[in-house]
């Protein structure tokens, strides 16, 4: 990312925008190893639980200038939405509740086969609580290192060829 101030700001106001909202993935890495954004991170990602995500917040983004660039998946399957503004995209990850854990969608190939392209990451109840941390003097609510561990297995040591695709150790089979 070229401008890492700027992506720090836009995500803690999408973070104000969904109530309940909470740094993932990269972006969570990067706030609890680091204390800031990622530099060769592509994107930022913040998660929001399906009880908590309202269309509403949506509507709110688009109104102070958030492009939606994609949206994947539906209400209660698998949403992501893509937003975009100042040249930093973020996506919004909706974590579903299911069986003692929880799911959230990724989607390969733009989603264009449907539910085919669906990867689907789950976790333990345990690994997925909010905690506070800081980005920059900025504090804000992020999943931490239980998280971290489950996702990216050893999270403390930068890996430069991350692939988004197949590297999450939270991945469930295909057919599961």
């Amino acid at each position: 990312m070229n401008d890492l101030k700027l992506a720090e700001r836009l995500v803690v106001e999408l973070l104000g925008i969904f109530p309940r909202s909470f740094c993932a993935y990269g972006t969570a890495l990067g706030v609890v190893r680091e204390g800031a954004i990622l530099a060769h991170d592509l994107d930022t990602d913040i998660g929001v639980m399906s009880a908590d995500f309202s269309w509403d917040s949506v509507v709110e983004a688009v109104r102070r200038g958030w492009e939606i660039r994609h949206v994947f998946g539906m209400r209660h399957l698998g949403l992501e939405i893509a937003l975009m503004r100042d040249g930093v995209k973020t996506d919004v990850m909706v974590i579903y509740p299911e069986a003692g854990g929880f799911t959230n969608s990724l989607w390969d190939n733009g989603g264009r086969n449907g539910l085919a392209d669906r990867i689907i990451h789950s976790y333990p109840s345990p690994v997925m609580g909010v905690e506070e941390w800081r980005m920059g003097d900025v504090p804000v609510r992020t999943l931490g290192p239980a998280y971290l561990a489950h996702v990216y297995g050893d999270w403390r040591t930068p890996v430069k060829s991350w692939d988004w695709r197949t590297d999450h150790l939270c991945r469930k089979a295909k057919n599961a």
